[in-house]
C-alpha cells in the first residue's frame, strides 16, 4: 500500500488556530461523494484527520496525477492561508495510510 501523502494542519505559519473552524470539512467534501446510503463518504486521497489534537487534511500524492485541478485547489487554499503543510509523509500509521 502507497501510503505517501501531505498532511495541511489546522494551524498557520505563526502558530495560529485557523478559522473557520469547519474547513477541513469543506475541503475533503470537494472530493467526496454521496453513497447509495445517502450520506457523504470523504475520498481516500482527501481525508479530514486530527493530528495531535487538531484538525488536518491528508491528502493523498496520488491526487496529483488523479485530480490535478482538485490538487491545485487545496494546495493554493493552504498556501494562500499560510496552513503549515507537512510531506511527504510516509508512515504505516493506518489512520494516514492513503492508498492509491
Amino acid at each position: 500500500m502507497n501510503s505517501d501523502s501531505l498532511l495541511i494542519e489546522g494551524l498557520t505559519e505563526e502558530g495560529r488556530r485557523f478559522r473557520p473552524s469547519d474547513w477541513v470539512e469543506r475541503l475533503a467534501s470537494l472530493g467526496a461523494t454521496f453513497g447509495s446510503d445517502n450520506r457523504l463518504h470523504f475520498s481516500p486521497l482527501l481525508r479530514p484527520i486530527a493530528v495531535e489534537g487538531s484538525k488536518a487534511l491528508a491528502v493523498g500524492l496520488c491526487l496529483q496525477k488523479e485530480n490535478p485541478a482538485l490538487w491545485r485547489q487545496v494546495l493554493d487554499f493552504a498556501r494562500t492561508n499560510s496552513l503549515r503543510v507537512r510531506g511527504p509523509v510516509h508512515t504505516s500509521d493506518e489512520e494516514l495510510a492513503i492508498a492509491c
